[in-house]
């Protein structure tokens, strides 16, 4: 299993370079700001391209990108798992999580966007203590819809992943259907427990979440995989 990770990131660090390479060509290729660096996966039957976690910031250097983060994947029939966490934090007690999550349905299965979007708030409102959750829809159609959730006391998670009840969060999400493939981007903030109404006591600043806005607005893309292309 750790080979297999391993052989992974390998893939996708190659994958970044060689995008940035298209992008800016050799003589830019040292440094480059990190809002410019996509990352790309194929899942299923489509690819998809989104932008570097929030603590991936400024002017960086391509081939240090893995230095930054430390990765969990998870990749079990339909379904797919990849996840990031800052370097040196660990996954039991992360305050930033980024990640994507794909399922591909069997043949006759389909959900729409609202169920599929109403899955991941209930779990989310579900770990929640009673009064203390909120969700703002960011972007909704069909096929592609953006929210952000905040729970100011995660009391009902377990605490044996760094949940409990001082533990709050905030987190951003991005939701794409193509076909039969659904896709999740999200950005995850943990902190100590606070009221919601409190923006102040949020675990994630203004501006970062700000940015990541705009990086998970403008930097996501899912299309078909072509075969042989």
């Amino acid at each position: 299993m750790i080979t297999q990770n391993l052989e992974y990131l390998r893939k996708l660090l190659v994958g970044i370079v060689f995008l940035l390479l298209l992008t800016v060509g050799p003589a830019h290729a040292q440094t480059i700001d990190a809002e410019d660096i996509p990352q790309q996966i194929d899942l299923y039957d489509v690819i998809l391209k989104y932008p570097q976690p929030a603590w991936i910031k400024g002017q960086v250097v391509p081939t240090a990108l893995l230095d930054q983060s430390e990765f969990y994947r998870d990749h079990s029939g339909s379904t797919f798992l990849l996840e990031q966490i800052p370097d040196g934090e660990e996954f039991e007690s992360w305050t930033r999580l980024y990640a994507v999550a794909a399922e591909e349905l069997s043949v006759g299965r389909r959900a729409t966007m609202r169920e599929f979007v109403a899955l991941a708030a209930d779990q989310n409102e579900l770990a929640c203590a009673e009064g203390n959750f909120g969700v703002q829809t960011l972007r909704a159609s069909e096929t592609d819809t953006m929210l952000f959730m905040i729970c100011g006391s995660t009391e009902k998670a377990s605490t044996s992943i760094g949940y409990g009840p001082d533990v709050g969060e905030a987190s951003l999400w991005r939701f794409l259907i193509f076909e039969d493939t659904y896709v999740k981007v999200y950005q995850r903030w943990r902190g100590p427990a606070f009221d919601i109404d409190a923006r102040g006591r949020w675990p994630v600043g203004e501006p970062e979440l700000d940015d990541m806005v705009q990086r998970m607005t403008n930097g996501i893309q899912l299309f078909g995989n072509v075969p042989g292309q």
